[in-house]
């Protein structure tokens, strides 16, 4: 009797816990599988636009870039977010490879003649993305660069050499047109100040040969992009542009001084440059 009382014990354990274990299991996929639900919904409203986001929900993006100018290959790596609350932040971290050509912003300043030091960089973006309506967003932001040897590089095998750090601030706005499901052009504008301080040393400079040299090149610049975002998939898309910048340029003394004068030979004339650049972008 002793013994199928416990048989019949065990018995009844099993039957009160088994089905809560699968209660359980089957609460945990059901959460999961509405999670995921969600998360498709979102990103199959999603127009691929880095810093756009479906009203009232949080999109999440990172990727890499690249851009060909005149003078340098850079590249970058971004994080972006545009909450549900519909602020944007995002950071880049930049790298570029300078050319031995001429810069068309600095075009007074000789071609190097061995080759260049790398530039390095980072970037960080605060802005709003406002839903216009159905078919248009718009997203004004504030935008901060800090470069080094981005703007002006020089080098020769004499010894002389030309470096430079890059701190900037603009205001900018990127409008979204949101044609198809696929296909979303879009129009960026940004504009600000910057300042380029240079440091460098002329050895063949008849003033101070072979002395460090200091100065700063003043500048407004403005810029203007073009293009568009293909979704390749429904977390995936490919963002080729176009970018036409305008800089105006402000040496002091120093750096507008000639070269055989001391100084980096930097005129104040107003320049601009074209580049093209595509960016991969995978959100969730």
């Amino acid at each position: 009797m002793r013994l199928k009382y416990i048989f019949s014990l065990i018995s009844g354990l099993l039957v009160v816990d088994v089905p809560d274990v699968y209660a359980t299991n089957n609460s945990n996929e059901s959460a999961v599988f509405e999670k995921t639900g969600e998360s498709s919904v979102t990103l199959a409203k999603y127009d691929g636009i880095v810093g756009n986001a479906p009203k009232d929900v949080t999109v999440s993006s990172a990727g890499v870039g690249i851009q060909e100018t005149p003078n340098n290959t850079q590249a970058y790596l971004f994080f972006s977010q545009t909450l549900a609350n519909q602020i944007y932040y995002e950071v880049r971290v930049w790298g570029a490879y300078n050319y031995m050509t001429q810069n068309p912003i600095f075009d007074s300043v000789p071609v190097s003649n061995i080759q260049n030091p790398l530039g390095t960089g980072f970037s960080g973006f605060l802005g709003y993305n406002f839903h216009v309506n159905e078919h248009i967003d718009m997203t004004p932001y504030a935008r901060m660069n800090y470069f080094k040897n981005f703007q002006l590089v020089y080098e020769d095998s004499n010894g002389n050499y030309i470096n430079s750090t890059t701190l900037a601030g603009f205001l900018g706005l990127k409008i979204s047109f949101k044609e198809t499901k696929y296909f979303t052009p879009y129009l960026n504008f940004w504009m600000g100040f910057q300042q380029v301080a240079l440091i460098g040393t002329l050895q063949e400079g008849e003033t101070n040969p072979g002395v460090v040299q200091t100065a700063t090149v003043d500048q407004i610049v403005a810029n203007t992009q073009i293009g568009f975002a293909f979704k390749v998939s429904q977390s995936m898309s490919l963002i080729p542009y176009w970018q036409y910048q305008t800089a105006a340029n402000y040496p002091d003394s120093v750096a507008m001084a000639s070269p055989s004068d001391g100084g980096f030979g930097v005129n104040s004339q107003t320049n601009s440059i074209q580049m093209i650049g595509a960016k991969f972008n995978v959100s969730w």
